[in-house]
């Protein structure tokens, strides 16, 4: 039993392969050589493979040596000649340079005609030597091609232009100054203003005006009872079934017929006092039309009280918010102050929590550059200052009116943080709002405008 090393290979036209065949010791024995299909090349005595002078298309062939009653094949693949490119990627930062070299095996000598993509000052075209700039400041791609005519075949590769790793006391330095900028965290705690009505003075006041509101309930429940009407037993007048005498029933007769007149004495008395209470009553009112007249009365005093403690407790509470509280970084702050510092800080720390992500995300993949260094020390400030306009905004009414008793302090760091998080987004819509507000044609009848297309500052 023999074999053939190597089982298999891959050539293109005009190039060679050495076949050895060995029995099962690895042991080297004389074979006869042989390769089909015809035309697909030819071997040697020795094993040398050659290919066709020419592949159009990849093909297959097969090769076979025999020794005695022992035989072996192995295959090869044929393709055509491949152009390439050498190095297939470079990158390189300012000032090095890189020369390429284009391949193309089985074919003799063939012609090579080389381009750049964007074009390149720094391209040798005779020494295919491409040259980086002096200084690199941004990240750029060239794309260089090679292709021939006969045989036919192209080849690209890419060549990055890289700027400088920044230095690590750059990037130390703006990263301690971003986790300063986290810092700003306890300033917000510390100025945050302490409850409102937490003093002993608006309690006692928010306790009487709770007794207050449960009066003004009850006085306005005997309101409406004592304005609904009042039914006697039977459907009747309630006066004049309360003048009308009980008769008894004897049991004989009907009731009617039963009946016995009063007394003459008990007729005056009865009279006697319906006079006075008469002329105790007001003029035109009977002693049943008072209690409404009263309950009313007493329901307007409750409600007037309780209207007038609660002016009280609101007059408390704006004294008490205009009433400076002690800080531990800032002494003594009132309200309104308060307020703004806390916008500020709020949007300075939303935009720290956008550049500390962006920081991190480009430090990790390694696209970190120096020349954006000024954005990341600028983000906070521009932060705290896009949300100093939106608080002014919302303080001066454009979008409500609000006191600073009323304003939530929640609600202004929420709003100046994710101010300060997207100040771009803000940015935008602030112009897109005074676009709006303020369109106006005049700039079409101005001299000497840019044209259209022309860059606009930012």
């Amino acid at each position: 039993m023999i074999k053939i090393d190597p089982s298999s290979t891959v050539v293109t036209q005009g190039q060679c392969a050495a076949f050895h065949a060995s029995d099962q010791n690895g042991q080297p024995v004389a074979a006869q050589w042989t390769v089909a299909p015809a035309g697909a090349g030819t071997i040697n005595a020795a094993g040398t493979y050659r290919s066709p002078a020419a592949i159009a298309a990849p093909a297959t062939a097969t090769v076979q040596a025999v020794a005695g009653a022992d035989a072996a094949t192995a295959c090869i693949a044929l393709v055509p000649p491949e152009l390439s490119i050498l190095p297939g990627r470079a990158a390189l930062r300012a000032g090095e340079s890189q020369t390429l070299a284009a391949v193309m095996p089985g074919a003799a000598n063939p012609v090579i005609t080389w381009a750049v993509s964007p074009d390149a000052p720094a391209w040798d075209a005779l020494t295919h030597k491409f040259s980086a700039p002096a200084k690199v400041t941004e990240k750029r791609t060239y794309t260089i091609t090679a292709r021939t005519v006969d045989p036919p075949g192209s080849a690209t590769v890419a060549i990055d232009l890289v700027p400088a790793k920044p230095s690590g006391w750059l990037t130390l330095a703006l990263g301690l100054y971003l986790v300063a900028a986290y810092a700003l965290t306890f300033a917000v705690i510390d100025l945050w203003p302490p409850a409102p009505g937490s003093s002993a003075d608006l309690t006692k006041l928010q306790s009487e005006r709770d007794t207050l509101q449960t009066n003004v309930e009850s006085a306005r429940a005997a309101a409406a009872a004592a304005a609904a009407p009042q039914q006697a037993p039977g459907g009747g007048n309630p006066a004049e079934t309360a003048m009308t005498p009980a008769v008894p029933d004897t049991g004989k007769g009907t009731a009617t017929d039963s009946r016995k007149p009063p007394a003459v004495a008990d007729v005056k008395k009865t009279q006697a006092g319906k006079d006075t209470s008469d002329k105790n009553a007001p003029a035109g009112k009977g002693p049943q039309s008072t209690a409404p007249a009263e309950a009313t009365r007493r329901l307007k005093d409750a409600e007037s009280a309780l209207a007038s403690k609660n002016d009280q407790i609101g007059a408390a509470l704006g004294a008490a918010a205009k009433t400076p509280f002690p800080t531990k970084y800032f002494g003594k702050v009132d309200r309104d102050k308060d307020l703004i510092w806390i916008a500020l800080l709020s949007g300075a720390l939303g935009a720290f929590l956008y550049g500390a992500k962006s920081f991190v995300s480009y430090l990790g993949n390694e696209t970190f550059q120096s020349s954006w260094t000024g954005w990341y020390l600028f983000t906070p400030l521009i932060g705290s200052s896009l949300a100093l306009v939106f608080y002014m905004v919302f303080r001066g009414g454009l979008l409500t009116s609000a006191s600073s008793v009323d304003v939530n302090p929640y609600g202004i760091a929420g709003l100046s943080a994710l101010v300060g998080m997207f100040t771009k987004q803000a940015t935008n819509k602030l112009d897109e709002v005074f676009s709006t507000m303020f369109r106006s044609n005049k700039d079409q009848d101005l001299k000497d405008k840019l044209p259209s297309g022309a860059p606009q500052p930012k």
